[in-house]
């Protein structure tokens, strides 16, 4: 079955959000900044596909005293999942995991 949108609860920023997914638009929105020993930066993109399926990617690039760290994830929600992770009374999405990867760039640099 088609739907023009969706709405799925969603965690980001330490606070449950409420979004309506227009079918094939990218939703975009980042959060970070400084930290006590670097910077922390994170950008999550979700894309409703039309039908029955939540594409969401997420980006994190940081640093700190241990040096540059990168993290890429990339995941799926179905139909039957957008209401399946339930906390606090809050129906979240639950995400299966299609990709995800991390580089920490000095460890690499030293051979790890």
């Amino acid at each position: 079955m088609k739907y023009k949108n969706v709405k799925i609860w969603f965690f980001f920023n330490d606070s449950p959000i409420r979004l309506t997914l227009p079918a094939g638009v990218d939703i975009e929105f980042s959060t970070g900044g400084k930290t006590d020993e670097g910077y922390d930066y994170t950008c999550e993109t979700l894309r409703y596909d039309g039908k029955d399926t939540i594409h969401r990617t997420s980006v994190n690039n940081a640093r700190d005293c241990d040096g540059p760290l990168d993290r890429y994830w990339e995941g799926v929600s179905t139909r039957e999942n957008w209401t399946a992770n339930v906390q606090d009374g809050i129906p979240y999405a639950s995400w299966e995991t299609v990709e995800q990867s991390q580089r920490d760039h000095y460890a690499e640099a030293m051979g790890y």
